[in-house]
């Protein structure tokens, strides 16, 4: 007993106590660094993990252990319950909830026991178990490399998100209160009871009394955390700061011109799951179409996005696609900002009969409430794109013809207790959050746009700005057409300098000319005159290009990095050639410049040159690319006729 009395003397320093002269006691703040680690066990039939808690706040982690092949055990109180999440080695799972209002500032215990099939999570005197067979490996849990977790994780500057089995915990809520007795029966032929070693830890207190008392000094859903310099209001999940989160701080902004989107993709892994979602975002487009927000997992989903200026939600659980509308009347296209959320919570019936009830609204105001029954139990996260997808297309539920064109900023997902602040995240870098394209964040830029670019005649032209005179130029633009022959793209100056995209016998072909080295070659290794969209962006750079068609790259090199940049001092040239500005003689490597043939078909987002900022960009607006039609076959056209300029902004 004395020697007990000796080490809790020592721990106290560091926040650690002990209780009746035996056991050592965390005190958690619960703050953005707060945890503490112990040695890890084994989990297989007949392991046990137990420990004691007291908390004033209905959400955060308890423990959390991470083993291999995607297995993980995470224990957590979310609304005031203690809830148990198992994913096995050999790809079983099972949760597990019991308890109700344990967040009362009392003690609790909690036990998770393991059989070979039956696993028991038991909170004082409630309990509830379920199945979860570990087959006939002996050791189904190993860990690897972890350690057990309690409180919170420590940050990643110590920790590797992409290791986790579970990456989506770090950004659980971290408890704050006390955790005691905290031992495990592990993996052993004589299975004994054993105290973990303490190996880390930070954010503790030195003492374990209440200070939040049940007069909230937070406001707008701040979190009241107890720490050693008193109570302390965490704003990190709300919109608001200061001492009392009584203050409405800048939230974090980005902007999308319909290349770039985030996401993520838990496939393989297991998906963020829970009874209700929430999504919150604010944002500002001059586009009546475009791809907000959409998740789900395998064919239940939940696609919103703007359809002809107006908030449109798909959504699927199990029971048909239920497609609501927000807004009708009202134009969301006004480039101001709006705000919208979308709540849905499943509640259970007989057996795996469920009630979806979902609530949303845009700018408080436009709102409908809908409930509907059908075959599910929770919900589930496996993949997320916000502000598009490479595939937009492909997209369950998606009603819009185009990624999104704007301004997002404010925008938080919340599943259960884990709320993520996704543009916040992003910005980061975490590989939580995937980047396609170049966000640009803490700034929104106008996003210029027009209608589909329809081209009638060989004998237009579309007059963009000039290539700079730097060392990289970038174009991209979307195409559809039916016809053999026409000039997409040309580019030219001094010494027959040139670069060109052209389609030739239905074929896709690049043409460059630069430092005395000409290079004309086939892009497409199909034909791309079948009336299908296809999308070609090439990069410029001193050495050569990279042509990328539909996702493919190719690259022609007719230089080296010590080479000086290509100088086209002509303005771009789209779909044809301006006489007027165009060298006397077109490059005889440019076939269809020689016959005067533009192209004829359908261009959608043009995209040239310079920084994010300097983008210009056109796009459909309320219109879908089947709207662009075009007449064919002009082969008799007179290819000798003046031509008809069209001269785009910033030209």
């Amino acid at each position: 007993m004395g020697t007990c009395w000796v080490l809790c003397t020592f721990l106290l320093v560091c926040g650690i106590s002990c209780i009746n002269g035996e056991t050592p006691l965390l005190s958690l703040q619960g703050t953005a660094n707060s945890y503490a680690a112990f040695s890890s066990l084994s989990v297989c039939p007949n392991s046990q993990l137990t420990l004691n808690f007291k908390s004033h706040l209905p959400n955060g982690l308890l423990a959390y252990m991470d083993y291999e092949n995607n297995s993980f055990i995470q224990l957590k109180l979310e609304g005031g319950a203690v809830k148990l999440r198992v994913r096995l080695s050999n790809g079983n799972t099972l949760k597990l909830s019991t308890g109700e209002n344990l967040h009362d500032w009392r003690w609790h215990k909690v036990s998770i026991s393991w059989s070979q099939k039956v696993t028991q999570l038991k909170v004082d005197n409630s309990f509830q178990t379920g199945s979860l067979d570990f087959g006939s490996t002996p050791d189904a849990m190993v860990p690897s490399n972890s350690l057990l977790y309690v409180g919170g994780l420590p940050n990643l500057k110590v920790l590797i998100l992409e290791e986790l089995s579970l990456p989506t915990v770090y950004y659980e809520p971290r408890f704050s209160g006390a955790i005691v007795n905290i031992s495990y029966i592990n993996c052993s032929s004589t299975p004994t009871i054993t105290a973990p070693e303490l190996l880390s830890y930070d954010g503790l207190r030195t003492s374990e009394d209440n200070q939040c008392t049940d007069e909230n000094i937070c406001e707008n859903e701040g979190r009241c955390l107890n720490t050693n310099n008193g109570p302390y209001c965490d704003c990190r999940y709300t919109s608001y700061g200061g001492a009392n989160c009584s203050v409405e701080r800048e939230q974090r902004i980005a902007t999308f011109s319909g290349d770039e989107y985030l996401y993520y993709n838990f496939t393989g892994m297991a998906p963020i799951t829970g009874p209700a979602e929430t999504i919150s975002l604010t944002f500002k487009t001059n586009s009546g179409e475009g791809l907000l927000f959409h998740t789900g997992d395998g064919g239940n989903y939940l696609n919103i996005g703007l359809k002809d200026a107006v908030v449109y939600i798909a959504l699927q659980m199990g029971s048909g696609e239920k497609l609501e509308y927000l807004g009708r009347g009202r134009q969301f296209d006004d480039n101001l900002w709006h705000t919208l959320f979308v709540h849905r919570n499943v509640k259970m019936l007989a057996g795996s009969q469920g009630v979806c009830e979902m609530h949303a609204s845009v700018d408080g105001s436009y709102e409908i409430s809908k409930s509907f029954a059908g075959n599910f139990h929770e919900i589930n996260s496996r993949i997320l794109f916000l502000g598009g997808a490479s595939k937009l297309k492909n997209l369950p539920g998606v009603r819009t013809v185009q990624n999104f064109h704007g301004c997002l900023k404010n925008v938080q997902y919340t599943v259960g207790s884990l709320t993520l602040h996704i543009l916040d995240i992003a910005k980061t870098g975490s590989s939580l959050i995937s980047e396609s394209g170049d966000v640009l964040y803490d700034k929104c830029v106008p996003v210029l746009q027009v209608e589909p670019i329809a081209i009638h005649s060989p004998s237009d032209v579309i007059l963009l700005e000039k290539f700079t005179a730097s060392s990289t130029n970038f174009l991209s633009v979307i195409f559809h057409t039916t016809e053999e022959k026409g000039l997409l793209v040309y580019a030219s100056g001094e010494d027959l300098s040139v670069f060109a995209l052209e389609i030739f016998d239905g074929y896709l072909y690049a043409v460059l000319n630069h430092t005395g080295v000409l290079v004309r070659e086939k892009v497409s290794d199909s034909m791309v005159n079948t009336n299908s969209e296809h999308k070609v962006s090439a990069t410029l750079k001193n050495w050569g290009v990279t042509i990328s068609l539909d996702g493919i790259p190719k690259t022609i090199r007719v230089g080296d990095v010590t080479s000086k940049a290509i100088e086209l001092t002509s303005r771009v040239s789209l779909a044809g050639l301006d006489l007027d500005s165009t060298a006397s003689s077109t490059h005889p490597a440019v076939y269809t410049a020689g016959l005067l043939q533009g192209f004829v078909g359908c261009l959608m987002e043009v995209k040239i040159n310079g920084s994010r900022t300097g983008y210009q960009i056109w796009r459909a607006k309320q219109i879908k690319m089947a709207s662009c039609v075009i007449q064919t076959s002009y082969i008799a056209k007179n290819f000798n006729s003046p031509n008809t300029k069209v001269i785009l902004p910033g030209a």
